[in-house]
């Protein structure tokens, strides 16, 4: 790999426990990611019933969530090229902590609205910012597992929700859920405050006078020797960078591979959505689906682990594609089965451990799969892309049960979906096989 990158100083340099303590900072800020997203979806059952919203009223502020999403991976995100990671990572979520805070005393859907999208373009910032740092700060032999590491936090948000949701919702309302929410924000910007640096490859990218004074700070705050000389840095606008995902030797795959991310992300994002209000709805009480919270906390955990684990030695495409074929049978499974708490509560945690390992599987293929110089222009764009399914997933799940769809027809509609991206998936690692990609290590 070329010197001109971070990961040229630490792509086979040894991991230092400084850069694991980055890592397990940046998940920890995942997880108040996930709760940020989730905590609407448990409070909504409670919040429809005080404030008498229909479902598509729900999905609209759904909606403002995804489409602040889709901003910040598309338009704010690649402002960190410029900023720097960490300056937009403070930025964020000190912005949502304060917007989490302010959503606990709205008093109309406009003026919530407002704070979820303001939430959504902040959580859209930080999910290209967090996988980059954690991939720029790991070396070649755990970038792989440390993304995965990353993306657990974001399963354990949702477990950590389904908790406040359980303690919190029956003695307190649904307010609480938001302060408990910003308070976990506070939290996290202190942590990235005082123990997130800002990034080798960003340093190096900026260059001018006492870069390297400042670069060789940052390799002593991580435990790496310094460097004698700032590396040249090839920066590439973010024109060519998009030009080179869609070049001759990556296009088919890369349009594919978007195509699959997007069918997905409209699958998972309903899923996250509106599950809750469809285990309520299927006669289960609001502590017990803040209960499935939990289990598909715990569920999602496990397959971020299991996914970074099967995807070593460029298995990425093939791990996901056996994931995809899981997350479809355990669809049916949850349409299907009797509505009973606990069968529903773990067919729940199943789609969760086949959600989170698909989601991370086309992550990992998005890093791996491209020369180093325009992998941050992949994730932005897979995150991005991700987003704009997060607006249309809450809206066809509002859509689906605005027309009386039940859980049994919702689900067996998902699982028709979920062969969408399979397929498109699949035909993505045959051009890839018949073009092979050079320099994505």
């Amino acid at each position: 790999m070329s010197s001109t990158t971070s990961q040229g100083l630490l792509f086979d340099r040894p991991m230092r426990t400084m850069q694991i303590v980055i890592v397990i900072v940046c998940c920890l800020t995942n997880i108040a990611d996930g709760v940020d997203i989730a905590s609407l979806a448990f409070a909504a059952p409670v919040l429809v019933k005080d404030w008498g919203l229909r479902p598509g009223v729900m999905a609209s502020l759904f909606g403002a969530t995804a489409t602040g999403l889709a901003i910040g991976a598309f338009l704010l995100a690649p402002l960190a090229d410029r900023f720097g990671r960490r300056t937009l990572m403070l930025i964020a979520t000190g912005t949502i902590a304060l917007a989490m805070l302010l959503t606990a005393v709205t008093t109309s859907v406009a003026q919530m609205a407002v704070l979820r999208f303001a939430t959504g373009a902040c959580l859209g910032t930080l999910a290209v910012c967090l996988n980059i740092a954690v991939a720029e700060f790991s070396n070649a032999r755990w970038r792989n597992m440390s993304v995965a590491i990353l993306h657990t936090g974001f399963s354990i948000g949702t477990m950590v929700g389904g908790t406040f949701a359980a303690l919190l919702l029956a003695p307190y309302g649904w307010r609480s859920m938001f302060v408990a929410t910003g308070l976990l924000n506070v939290l996290t910007f202190l942590l990235v405050l005082l123990l997130v640096p800002e990034t080798p490859s960003h340093i190096v990218a900026r260059g001018g006078a006492g870069a390297l004074d400042r670069l060789n700070r940052v390799l002593a705050k991580i435990g790496q020797s310094p460097i004698e000389r700032l590396p040249a840095a090839a920066v590439a606008t973010a024109r060519a960078k998009f030009a080179a995902l869609l070049g001759e030797s990556h296009r088919n795959a890369t349009l594919l591979l978007w195509i699959a991310q997007f069918a997905f992300a409209v699958i998972s994002y309903l899923l996250l959505n509106w599950k809750p209000t469809v285990l309520v709805n299927a006669g289960l009480t609001p502590t017990q689906a803040g209960l499935s919270g939990l289990v598909g906390g715990f569920a999602g955990v496990l397959g971020h682990i299991v996914v970074g684990y099967v995807s070593r030695d460029g298995r990425e495409t093939r791990s996901t594609l056996v994931f995809f074929v899981l997350l479809c049978i355990s669809l049916l499974l949850f349409g299907l089965l009797p509505a009973t708490p606990w069968a529903l509560i773990l067919s729940a945690g199943f789609t969760s451990f086949c959600n989170v390992g698909v989601f991370t599987g086309l992550l990992l293929i998005g890093l791996n799969s491209y020369p180093a110089a325009v992998r941050t222009a992949s994730i932005a764009m897979l995150v991005g892309i991700a987003r704009l399914g997060s607006i249309a997933g809450p809206l066809f799940g509002g859509l689906l049960l605005e027309l009386g769809f039940g859980r049994s027809a919702m689900f067996l509609v998902l699982a028709a979906v979920s062969v969408l991206p399979f397929l498109a998936l699949l035909l993505a690692m045959q051009a890839w096989r018949r073009r092979p990609v050079l320099g994505a290590a």
